[in-house]
């Protein structure tokens, strides 16, 4: 049993052996290949690709490299590293000209989607207010209409209930009669 155990944890250690060199080969790859695609120095080794980098750099800061300066040699090395990465090209002052444009039309159809929103608020609330007065003012009305009948039915049972009223009334309508 013992043995058995051993075999399997030797086939899993070889096994992730392996695994982890071919992981590391292929880092490698990745790196040398971007490397190469930074520096533009395809087919050379990583140590061939550095040495032309620095020479780069030393002839810029030299002078010898023509009107580039050591300062545009990094930079332009950092938009180049920086490209490669993201997978965006540098920007020129046209592209972010179009950009701003875009983003400024964009802004002023945002801007005016969001006043007409403002807008139909205002305009929905206005339109609640004016139905909750006159519901009030509907209110008020039936209230002033319901104290005026409760007075008058008040009145007319105080004027039935009195037997003198209702005998003048009585003379009151026979008085034309005779």
């Amino acid at each position: 049993m013992g043995d058995d155990s051993d075999g399997i944890l030797s086939e899993i250690a070889d096994v992730v052996g392996d695994v982890a060199g071919e992981a590391v080969d292929e880092l490698k790859e990745f790196g040398q290949s971007a490397a190469s695609q930074i520096s533009g120095h395809a087919g050379q080794t990583a140590g061939q690709q550095a040495r032309a980098d620095i020479s780069k750099v030393k002839s810029a800061v030299t002078g010898s490299a023509g009107d580039q300066s050591a300062e545009d040699v990094v930079r332009g090395f950092g938009k180049s590293f920086t490209s490669q990465i993201t997978g965006h090209t540098d920007l020129t002052s046209g592209d972010i000209t179009k950009m701003v444009k875009a983003d400024t039309e964009f802004s002023k159809v945002e801007s005016e989607k969001v006043k007409a929103k403002i807008k139909q608020i205002y305009q929905e609330y206005a339109a609640k207010r004016a139905r909750e007065q006159q519901q009030q003012v509907a209110a008020k009305q039936q209230e002033e209409q319901t104290k005026q009948l409760v007075e008058q039915n008040k009145t007319e049972e105080m004027i039935a209930s009195n037997p003198a009223i209702a005998k003048t009334r009585a003379e009151i309508k026979n008085y034309g009669a005779e």
